[in-house]
């Protein structure tokens, strides 16, 4: 029975979490942080198992993107399997980062067991398909409730796909700016339907490097 006078207990109750976008300076600081940290373990532990175990290429510089090379596909192929294997442990969205990038990496590399000598418009269109792909996944996901979940995918497709979009309109002098103009005008569009800022941002960093 509550007494005049005085607020009702709230031991006990969980404030919700807010759905809305907001602006956290100190946890985009340890985000950087991590990404920096992410990506020189990533490089320094796959370099260092693959020339302990003698998988590692043997010439002083193989470049993975170009020549056939297995231990730089096995390191990341390990690094998507164990990052997802971490989350659905631990649902720490931030793994996902892992994930999306090894995945870019891998198809990169795949493209050179499948293609000889691949020319950038190979890369870029793979850029594009890989890039839609998980910008695709972002949004099962997002139907799914999972938003947080389907960030690291949709900015890693968008980016994926921005920078395919950048080469062309810089290769393609005066036409090839019309495709980053139209998928950035999309893009924007469709971020308010969706609630993404992320597609927003993208949107408008494609229009202004048309």
């Amino acid at each position: 029975m509550e007494t005049a006078g005085t607020l009702p207990a709230t031991a006990g109750l969980v404030p919700a979490e807010r759905d809305h976008p907001r602006f956290n300076v100190p946890n985009v600081l340890w985000f950087f942080a991590g990404f920096a940290i992410a990506i020189a373990a990533d490089a320094v532990i796959g370099f260092a198992v693959a020339k302990l175990i003698g998988v590692w290429p043997s010439k002083p510089f193989a470049d993975p993107f170009q020549d056939t090379e297995g231990a730089p596909f096995a390191i990341d192929l390990v690094t998507i399997a164990v990052a997802l294997a971490a989350f659905w442990l631990t649902r720490f969205a931030f793994l996902l980062f892992d994930v999306v990038v090894a995945i870019l990496l891998t198809t990169q590399f795949l493209l050179a067991a499948i293609v000889s000598d691949p020319s950038d418009d190979d890369r870029a269109v793979t850029a594009i398909v890989v890039g839609l792909a998980l910008v695709a996944i972002g949004l099962v996901l997002d139907g799914a409730v999972r938003r947080r979940a389907a960030f690291w995918w949709h900015v890693g497709g968008l980016f994926a796909v921005a920078v395919a979009l950048s080469y062309y309109a810089v290769q393609g002098e005066r036409k090839g700016w019309i495709p980053m103009l139209v998928a950035g005008a999309v893009v924007v569009l469709l971020a308010a339907p969706l609630r993404r800022a992320t597609w927003a941002a993208f949107g408008r960093w494609a229009s202004m490097h048309r």
